[in-house]
């Protein structure tokens, strides 16, 4: 009987002990696809993380999405396509370039109401468009001029065209620098501009090779991690998707310092900048791959067909995926630990769990039970 009895308070034990000792663990690179969202032919997402609330630029107009629920909660309609779409969350402004003729430009948009409150002409078809709050300077990249322009936030008007390079993509501003990035799709370049005098203060060739020459990398987006001063850039390498990757630019120098694996064709790219994981969005594979900056591990995750844009919610870990060749918008979730957070509470993951607090104060009761019943054994 006192065999039997230990041995059943042994097992006990060892079972309730290997449960408190062990911790929920999950991959890093855990990530699915938690929902799907059909708009026709969605072209870009931004997030504005102080609401919550995503704006897809898709045919005709913007589509505004609820982050907690993943509802459309409005669309507004703009009458031409946008290119990409930017928000100022300082100001609840948002701003989408469109490309037509006549009335390429960018529309500005009130974001409490989601009204139109203006239209800023801007010639050579805006494609980027990123905001600079500090500065109240909106900058639009221009694909067919190749040039960046400056635009004033407070009289909406355009204060400089700047010549960049070739099929000038994409930009990105460093508020804190106050300089300001623009990729050149046309000749392998990224052009670095001083915002205090508007002028293009140094040039970044992406070197190619004998079999890739410079003018056949396409860098494209471009998003900048201000904590590492790094910025990285989507390069597509064309005829040769082996050589697609990331480059990784220092902003302190202005020199290549490195390149992420991404897959093939990247076309977006955005950062957690809070778990450091970069988002690229492999438009000739049709994947999302996620990739940690400072191993260069990935995972991928397959999303709609030929996904153009990406953005990442960096308070939620969500993030959005525009695929212009599917009609969809791709909604990829995983936490800082991999686990799925969909419109969750970043404090609530900051909050310690009570289970191992709880799991010690039960063995401490079983031990005592086991004891008693033990020493009672004994006497018997």
């Amino acid at each position: 009987m006192l065999r039997l009895e230990a041995l059943h308070c042994l097992i006990l034990f060892l079972a309730l002990a290997t449960g408190t000792s062990s911790t929920v663990s999950a991959d890093a690179k855990s990530f699915d696809v938690v929902a799907t969202i059909s708009l026709p032919y969605p072209q870009a997402v931004a997030i504005n993380e102080a609401n919550n609330l995503i704006y897809v630029a898709r045919a005709a107009g913007l589509t505004v999405i609820d982050g907690r629920t993943n509802a459309v909660v409005q669309n507004v309609e703009l009458g031409k396509g946008p290119l990409d779409v930017a928000v100022d969350e300082s100001t609840n402004t948002v701003y989408a370039s469109v490309a037509s003729s006549p009335g390429s430009g960018l529309i500005v948009i009130e974001g409490a109401t989601h009204t139109i409150v203006d239209e800023i002409g801007i010639e050579g078809d805006p494609n980027g468009v990123a905001v600079n709050a500090k500065t109240r300077r909106v900058y639009t990249a221009n694909l067919n001029a190749g040039t960046a322009s400056v635009v004033d936030a407070v009289t909406r008007k355009v204060i400089r065209n700047i010549p960049i390079g070739k099929w000038a993509k994409g930009v990105a501003v460093d508020p804190d620098t106050n300089r300001v990035y623009v990729t050149s799709a046309g000749d392998g370049t990224l052009s670095v501009i001083d915002g205090a005098n508007s002028k293009v203060f140094t040039v970044v060739p992406f070197e190619g090779t004998e079999q890739i020459p410079q003018q056949l990398l396409q860098p494209t987006d471009l998003v900048l991690d201000r904590e590492a001063g790094r910025l990285h850039v989507a390069i597509s390498a064309l005829g040769n998707i082996t050589r697609d990757n990331v480059a990784v630019v220092d902003t302190k120098t202005n020199e290549i310092v490195g390149a992420l694996s991404s897959g093939g064709w990247p076309v977006g790219v955005d950062i957690d900048r809070e778990t450091g994981l970069v988002y690229v969005a492999n438009f000739g594979q049709n994947t999302l791959a996620v990739i940690d900056k400072e191993s260069g591990e990935s995972s991928s995750v397959e999303v709609g067909a030929a996904p153009n844009a990406v953005a990442v919610n960096s308070v939620t870990h969500v993030a959005y995926v525009a695929n212009i060749g599917g009609g969809t918008v791709s909604v990829v979730a995983a936490g800082p630990e991999g686990i799925p957070v969909l419109g969750g509470n970043p404090e609530l993951r900051r909050q310690p769990s009570n289970l191992p607090i709880a799991a010690a104060l039960i063995l401490l009761l079983i031990s005592s039970f086991c004891f008693l019943g033990l020493r009672r054994a004994t006497r018997v």
